[in-house]
């Protein structure tokens, strides 16, 4: 680059006051026109007071900031799929949902990881008798039969209107409903159940 190319240096008499009071110095480094001449080397930047006042202010707008965004909350609810899938009433009266929630429970929950498929199997159990139960939970135990074959089936029951850790809530006047259905004794409950 020519001489004539360069933009000519600043000097503290040419400086406007929208600078701030800093200098551009040739090696690249920020100065403030107050500071003494010693070297500092380039890496170094000097603060006047306007910079000082000027982190006062983004300090104070990063508080302010922080404090005015909501923290989430561990016992907040969660999101679900309040939709019923199916439902059925037990002996006792008791309207049961099989709500299609998500991953952690109801039909999205134990359709995939249990292959229970068909709500003729959740509704069997659900129309026998309560086997256990403790509060708002209810255990539902029953049995699928094809051409000799046997599983038995539990249902596990939220019969209130959030779960037990608060996580999920069905809304006011409302049941979670079926938390789970497994067949006993094998992760994953056999194909010919939902034939």
């Amino acid at each position: 680059m020519k001489d004539s190319d360069k933009p000519p240096s600043p000097t503290p008499s040419s400086m406007s006051s929208s600078m701030c009071g800093f200098l551009n110095h040739p090696s690249g480094e920020h100065r403030n026109e107050s500071a003494d001449e010693e070297d500092m080397g380039p890496s170094r930047m000097w603060h006047g007071p306007d910079m000082r006042m000027m982190s006062v202010v983004a300090a104070t707008v990063v508080a302010a900031v922080l404090v005015a965004v909501p923290v989430s909350d561990a016992s907040a609810e969660r999101y679900w799929n309040k939709k019923v899938k199916c439902e059925e009433t037990d002996p006792d009266g008791r309207v049961i949902p099989t709500r299609h929630g998500k991953g952690d429970l109801g039909w999205n929950h134990f359709s995939g990881k249990h292959n229970i498929r068909k709500c003729r199997i959740v509704d069997a159990a659900l129309a026998g008798k309560v086997d256990k139960k403790n509060g708002g939970r209810l255990e539902y135990h029953g049995v699928a039969l094809n051409h000799g074959k046997r599983v038995d089936i539990v249902v596990i029951v939220q019969y209130a209107r959030r779960t037990a850790d608060g996580e999920y809530d069905a809304g006011k006047g409302k049941r979670i409903g079926v938390i789970t259905a497994y067949c006993k004794g094998v992760n994953k409950c056999p194909n010919w159940i939902n034939e």
